[in-house]
């Protein structure tokens, strides 16, 4: 791992999960991050373990999929470049709701919960607002997978 230099952070500044943020403040998070390189099909965090990082996708694609015990992995859905994933990192139980896969070479910027704490505690207007654009980012994937739900049973009932 190593620590981004200024110019690869503007790229990181779109991200959509703090769009609530000032650019000074987007500049302070990043800041926390360490760079993590998967090669395709590398899985980057398992279902069911403990969710230590906040995990900002800089270039590449996973896939979110959820694990049933003894079955196959059911797609949720797919993160690209401005994309984040592992939000459970900030998130009681912290506990991985599902398992990510890079589905090309994937680059991410890693943040430890314990760094994005401290800031948020040090900065409670902002970490109110990264907390609010998480729960933002969590519901609509939530409403993604209602939409998905209601397609497959209005299609079993055809």
């Amino acid at each position: 791992m190593q620590t981004l230099p200024p110019l690869y952070m503007e790229a990181l500044l779109p991200l959509h999960i703090f769009g609530s943020l000032t650019e000074g403040q987007k500049r302070r998070v990043i800041s926390l991050g360490h760079t993590e390189t998967y090669e395709a099909g590398a899985v980057i965090c398992r279902e069911g373990t403990e969710a230590r990082k906040l995990c900002l996708v800089e270039e590449g694609q996973v896939a979110v999929e959820y694990e049933p015990p003894g079955g196959t992995r059911i797609p949720i859905t797919i993160i690209s470049a401005g994309g984040a994933f592992g939000w459970s990192a900030l998130v009681r139980p912290y506990v991985l709701t599902a398992t990510v896969t890079a589905l090309s070479k994937t680059e991410v910027l890693g943040i430890e919960r314990d760094a994005m704490v401290t800031l948020m505690q040090a900065e409670p207007k902002m970490g109110l607002a990264i907390m609010q654009d998480i729960a933002s980012v969590v519901a609509s994937r939530l409403r993604s997978l209602e939409l998905d739900m209601i397609g497959l049973v209005q299609a079993n009932h055809r």
